[in-house]
């Protein structure tokens, strides 16, 4: 494991993505499976955040290293994104539906 990606989806759930390399390919593990990052994108930490942001739909991202995911501060962090996320299924269940 590289590192953890976390994230919300507009949904408003918090996700991690789990980054795997092999060799030269690397592939990315979340919430519907794994995705194999394009070559474009497999260089840098940067590529595999953005292919993680395009697969899984994922804004407020940020990212850790797998030595630091215990850590307290490391879960901290994660809790405040599931608070960010249950404000935001509230603020979706609140909207006004449109009819189709």
């Amino acid at each position: 494991m590289v590192m953890t990606i976390c994230g919300l989806r507009p949904n408003g759930d918090a996700v991690s993505v789990t980054v795997y390399r092999k060799g030269k390919s690397v592939r990315l593990f979340g919430p519907n499976g794994s995705h194999l990052v394009h070559p474009s994108n497999e260089r840098t930490s940067d590529g595999w955040i953005r292919e993680a942001i395009l697969v899984w739909n994922l804004f407020q991202v940020y990212d850790e290293n797998p030595i630091y995911v215990d850590r307290e501060e490391t879960q901290k962090r994660f809790a405040a994104l599931r608070v960010r996320g249950d404000e935001l299924k509230r603020t979706l269940a609140a909207a006004p539906k449109k009819d189709p």
